[in-house]
């Protein structure tokens, strides 16, 4: 009797076991579904984001025309302009770091994406329904522009989130480019529609749509699935923002890294000719508002075919050679930009393809720094690392602007005098190349070595 109680209720303690175990990997399949579900579904809203974040250069051809036609601003007032419409870029470490310790309204990323989304679409309304002033229009898009750089440093933050939950580098890197890729698919759909719309509707028509289309960031912000932050201002979260700038900073000042940042802005840094460019065309070449659509058309497949590219090939290949190669190549696209003028030549396809792959190459040149940066950054900093290596980038970004406004002012590029436009190339041609006289400074060893031994 007693060795049939002890055998029913070893039954019942196995059967109780079983059902525990059976509990258990229900509970950790359901969590694992819910994981992969959300993963799934912010993965498709950070495509969204930056889908949208293309389809956001569908106005910049336009601004260009109303600085030019409208508000009536000279070469180097409209490149001053630009330069300062630029400038809140150097602040997206700020804006990355305020979304990766200060929740609003309890969410780090979500929160920020719809009240910055707001903003842009509620300045590009004020632009398409009024007439402000040159200084209400520069403080406008200067809002905007805000609004714009605090998007995209929460967008960044979402992607390196979703990118970092993969297991190899070289598989953290693919889906990190992959994602980028819908940028250029939003800029090639902006780049392919704009400069024929812009010979149909007005300026303030093709800030309406622009108005419209920033909407895709206001249901992509909605959408976003973030866990809300209860209690925000307790002794815990007040002890790790103070841990959070420490370790931020630890990091940053590692000498390798440092040095990775400098040389960012050391490559950016090259005086740019866009505006003074954009002048020559209009003023000299007789350059039409469809020939800048097709030229945009041309550079933004040539971004397309940089990302993928970037996914496929540029890992294969040490980032101090693809730097040195890819600069040294446009340095001769931009070369065939000097002896278009020179010899007074017809052909609109030479410039087309000489200007869209300089920019094209140069842009390439600038890859190998962010999948470093990318590789580096701590899980809870992707905001802060990431915003911190685009805003160096948008930093040298601007200054290149103010120094090419300023070379075209010492060379007297103004109105209608452009004899000395050829000059400005070949300056700024030759300052491109210093860049590769420091590129000993990256060692991507080290680097991946830091990422290795955090993981």
């Amino acid at each position: 009797m007693e060795k049939v109680e002890k055998k029913n209720k070893y039954k019942d303690e196995n059967i109780q076991n079983n059902n525990n175990n059976i509990n258990e990997e229900s509970k950790l399949l359901k969590k694992t579904i819910s994981q992969n579900g959300e993963n799934y579904f912010n993965e498709m809203c950070a495509k969204l984001l930056n889908l949208s974040d293309g389809l956001s250069t569908f106005s910049n051809l336009a601004i260009t025309y109303y600085f030019k036609d409208n508000l009536k601003l000279s070469p180097s007032q409209s490149a001053l302009i630009q330069s300062i419409l630029s400038f809140p870029n150097i602040l997206k470490p700020l804006f990355g770091f305020m979304s990766d310790i200060y929740p609003f309204f309890g969410y780090k990323r979500k929160s920020y994406i719809v009240i910055n989304s707001i903003l842009i679409f509620i300045s590009w309304l004020i632009l398409s329904f009024f007439n402000p002033s040159v200084e209400l229009t520069i403080l406008i898009l200067l809002i905007k522009a805000i609004s714009k750089t605090f998007l995209n440093a929460c967008s960044s933050a979402v992607l390196v989130e979703i990118s970092k939950k993969r297991a190899e580098n070289s598989k953290k890197l693919e889906n990190f480019n992959s994602a980028i890729i819908y940028i250029n698919i939003g800029t090639i759909i902006s780049s392919t529609t704009r400069g024929i719309a812009l010979e149909f509707f007005s300026t303030k028509t093709m800030f309406l749509i622009s108005g419209i289309l920033s909407f895709l960031n206001i249901i992509s912000g909605i959408l976003y699935q973030e866990i809300r932050i209860k209690n925000e201002n307790n002794k815990e979260n007040n002890y790790n923002k103070k841990n959070h700038f420490k370790q931020f900073y630890d990091l940053i000042k590692q000498k390798q890294i440092f040095l990775l940042l400098v040389y960012m802005l050391i490559m950016t840094v090259t005086p740019s000719y866009y505006e003074s460019s954009f002048y020559f065309l209009t003023d000299v070449k007789g350059f039409t508002k469809i020939d800048f659509g097709n030229l945009t058309i041309i550079l933004m497949v040539i971004f397309f075919i940089n990302s993928i590219i970037n996914k496929r090939f540029l890992n294969l290949f040490k980032p101090q050679k693809v730097i040195i190669y890819t600069t040294i190549i446009a340095f001769l696209f931009s070369s065939v930009y000097n002896i278009w003028i020179f010899f007074n030549l017809k052909s609109k396809l030479i410039i087309f393809a000489a200007i869209s792959l300089y920019i094209g190459f140069k842009a390439l040149s600038v890859k190998p720094i962010f999948n470093l940066g990318f590789l580096v950054c701590p899980k809870g900093y992707e905001g802060s690392v990431m915003g911190l290596f685009y805003s160096i980038r948008d930093l040298g970004d601007t200054l290149a602007s103010l120094f090419g406004s300023a070379l075209a002012y010492l060379l007297d590029i103004q109105g209608k005098n452009y004899l000395t436009f050829n000059k400005m190339i070949y300056i700024i041609n030759f300052i491109s190349l210093l860049p590769i006289i420091f590129i000993n400074i990256i060692n991507d060893k080290s680097i991946v070595s830091i990422q290795e031994n955090k993981d």
